[in-house]
Order: structure tokens, then C-alpha cells, then sequence
């Protein structure tokens, strides 16, 4: 569980195991942002992206800038790949097996 304290810039910090995450609005820029989110990154993957941070850019920058660079349908294009190569091995179960665990997952669940 994170604990909380205060940050250098008076914003909220969370400790996590190996990632520290502080929080800082400045009120000017505020007003063009529409919705602030936090994504959750190993210190290593945050390490990676910042070596393409340059100048005031910010992680939103780059990440879009990523994203540009790879189109959607190459990503998709793995993925669907990756699901053709699972169900060549995938075991399925008769109709009657999936009634019954379907049947079961409702009792538990009531």
C-alpha cells in the first residue's frame, strides 16, 4: 500500500515499492489541460521513456509522439497474431462442461 507525503513541490507524493510519484499542478497550466490521469510504470520503463523527453516536452508528448510513430493497426496486427498462435493449442470444453461452470460461478456468486 502507498503511503503519502508531502513533495518538494507541495504536491501529494506517493511512495510506491520502487516508483516515486509526485503530483504538481501549476495553476497556469491547469486551464489548458482537460483531465490529468496517472498510468502506473516500472522505474525502468519511466527511466526508457525519458530518454525521449527533450527540453519542457512532457511524458504526454511523448507518448503521443510513440503512438504517432506506430499505427494502431501494427499493434493490432500482433495481437490478433498472438491469438491465432494460443488457439492451436487451446483445449476446449463441451457445452455441457460450460453450462455447468457457468451454472456453478452463479452460485458461488449469489
Amino acid at each position: 500500500m502507498p503511503s503519502e507525503q508531502k513533495g518538494a513541490y507541495g504536491g501529494h507524493l506517493a511512495l510506491l515499492s520502487d516508483v516515486r510519484v509526485e503530483t504538481f499542478i501549476d495553476p497556469l497550466a491547469m486551464s489548458a489541460m482537460m483531465a490529468i490521469t496517472t498510468i502506473t510504470l516500472r522505474t525502468s520503463t519511466k527511466r526508457r521513456l525519458a530518454d525521449y523527453k527533450w527540453g519542457d516536452g512532457t511524458y504526454d508528448d511523448v507518448l503521443n509522439m510513440l503512438m504517432d510513430r506506430v499505427p494502431l493497426e501494427d499493434v493490432s496486427r500482433e495481437q490478433v497474431r498472438e491469438h491465432y498462435r494460443r488457439l492451436k493449442t487451446f483445449q476446449g470444453i463441451s457445452k455441457e462442461e460450460f453450462k455447468a461452470s457457468v451454472k456453478a460461478r452463479r452460485k458461488s456468486d449469489s
